[in-house]
């Protein structure tokens, strides 16, 4: 009879023991793919968290007195724009937003004049822009305080720094220096600044969160500052920090449950392999007296071994992704909609479970093939 029918007799058979071996290799690989869905669904949300927490990182001349620039809310030296145009093949600073900020006053009130541009992503990246402004020329995004202490609203058209401006928004209440800033577009401010291709700052996303003991802005620094000679760059640490740490302790959580569901997996795996070798001690006393090897009896306990888990992890991944897709929204309500099903992690499943099940199984099955076959017969 050839050894795959032998397998399955044994396993129609063995109802029981065949479904608890099905469950022991389901359990971890449905856990394995929920936290592998939670983890990248974690990822992309920590992701989005720590983006809209804001920029972290300022360029600005070498020659700003910082206290000034701390009191005033902006720099009063210049930067060239084509500076913009060297950051293209660096690695540790995304989403780079030109500004070109002087305060000016609007009917008896200090506002902070801003002309800004759509963000610019490094390495000609093309992603969706969350911090930069696409303004028309002509069109003003007015800060909460501003719009209120003024009178306007969005769709007014008013006079101001002697050209005609329409209201295109009013941004909502913060409470912090955004309530005064009115934006508008950056060529145009350099044209009423008389400042052409002029900008008084860059701001950026720091894109680099790995752990290790060299300090983020040392690397900032040695990588920015010789592109960019003349200028001084800060790290605004309460928002990186934030956001390096938040990425450590999702990387930290997929690291740890991995080899934890492993570990479980192939105790219970072994487990459960030397009882079925253990009950089947007559079976294969009978096998070596009929001139079954040893080679082939493991065989077939090797066999049932892959073919239950090829179950179990069919059956594990339809449960855990199943599972993800039900839970995400209520975890994850800002990255759920981005969960996919994942073909890869199917076909890897469907290879790894078999092979780990067998050699989960190899020391227990070893040992009882090799046991003398008389011995065994006697004792039975």
């Amino acid at each position: 009879m050839k050894t795959l029918a032998l397998i399955v007799r044994e396993m129609l058979l063995r109802k029981a023991a065949a479904a608890l071996m099905i469950l022991a290799v389901c359990l971890p690989v449905a856990l394995g793919t929920f936290f592998a869905m939670a983890s990248r669904a974690m990822e992309d949300e920590t992701r989005i968290i720590q983006r809209d927490m804001g920029l972290n990182v300022l360029i600005l001349s070498d020659k700003q007195d910082l206290a000034e620039y701390w009191q005033k809310g902006y720099a009063q030296e210049t930067l060239p724009i084509s500076h913009l145009h060297k950051l293209a093949d660096q690695s540790v600073a995304n989403r780079l937003i030109p500004m070109l900020q002087e305060a000016k006053d609007w009917r008896g009130m200090s506002v902070l004049l801003t002309g800004i541009a759509p963000e610019i992503f490094k390495g000609g990246q093309k992603k969706k822009a969350v911090f930069g402004r696409q303004i028309a020329s002509g069109n003003l995004i007015l800060g909460a305080e501003v719009a209120e202490h003024l009178g306007l609203s969005e769709g007014d058209s008013v006079p101001w720094l002697e050209q005609e401006f329409q209201i295109e928004s009013v941004l909502h209440w913060t409470g912090t220096r955004e309530d005064i800033r009115v934006y508008a577009n950056l060529e145009q401010v350099q044209q009423i600044l008389d400042m052409p291709d002029r900008i008084n700052e860059i701001q950026a996303l720091e894109c680099r969160c790995e752990a290790g003991d060299q300090d983020p802005l040392l690397i900032l620094r040695q990588e920015l500052t010789p592109l960019l000679p003349g200028t001084q760059i800060i790290r605004r640490n309460r928002l990186a920090e934030a956001r390096r740490q938040q990425r450590l302790m999702a990387a930290r959580f997929h690291q740890m449950a991995g080899p934890v569901l492993f570990l479980l997996a192939g105790l219970c795996i072994s487990a459960f392999a030397a009882a079925n070798a253990r009950d089947r001690n007559e079976e294969i006393g009978v096998l070596h007296a009929l001139g079954f090897t040893g080679g082939r009896i493991a065989n077939l306990f090797l066999g049932r071994a892959a073919l239950l888990a090829l179950f179990g992890a069919a059956l594990g991944f339809v449960l855990g992704t199943g599972t993800g897709f039900a839970m995400a929204p209520s975890l994850f309500p800002i990255s759920a909609a981005s969960l996919q099903w994942q073909p890869t992690w199917f076909w890897q499943a469907l290879v790894l479970a078999p092979s780990f099940a067998a050699l989960a199984s190899l020391a227990p099955v070893l040992f009882a093939v090799n046991q003398d076959p008389l011995d065994v017969l006697r004792e039975s």
